[in-house]
C-alpha cells in the first residue's frame, strides 16, 4: 500500500474557501482571543505522531506570539517559510473552535 499524501493544492484551496467564507460571507476580518484563551498546550514534534506512548514533553504556546510571527511572513522574504506553518496552525484551530456560523 502506498504512503498517504497531503495534496498541498487541495489544502490551499480548502483553507482559501474557509477564510473567504469568514471574510466575505460572515463579514469577519478579526477574531478576538477570549480572556484566558491565549495560551495553549503544544506537543513537541518528536512526540506528536508517536501514538505508542503518552506525550510527556508538553510545552506552552501563545496565540498572540503566533500572530506576531504570522505578521512577519512575506512571500520571498521568510527564510523559514515552511516552519511558519507551526505558527499558523494554532491560529486556524482557535478560529475553527471559536467561530460558530
Amino acid at each position: 500500500m502506498p504512503n498517504s499524501e497531503i495534496d498541498v493544492r487541495i489544502l490551499k484551496n480548502a483553507v482559501n474557501v474557509i477564510l473567504d467564507h469568514l471574510i466575505e460571507d460572515l463579514g469577519l476580518e478579526k477574531v478576538t482571543i477570549e480572556d484566558g484563551k491565549d495560551g495553549y498546550w503544544h506537543c513537541p514534534t518528536s512526540e506528536i505522531h508517536d501514538l505508542s506512548k503518552t506525550p510527556i514533553g508538553l510545552d506552552i504556546g501563545r496565540l498572540t506570539d503566533d500572530m506576531d510571527f504570522t505578521k512577519l511572513i512575506v512571500r520571498g522574504q521568510s527564510g523559514d517559510a515552511t516552519l511558519n506553518l507551526i505558527h499558523v496552525a494554532p491560529l486556524l484551530r482557535y478560529i475553527g473552535e471559536t467561530i460558530k456560523d
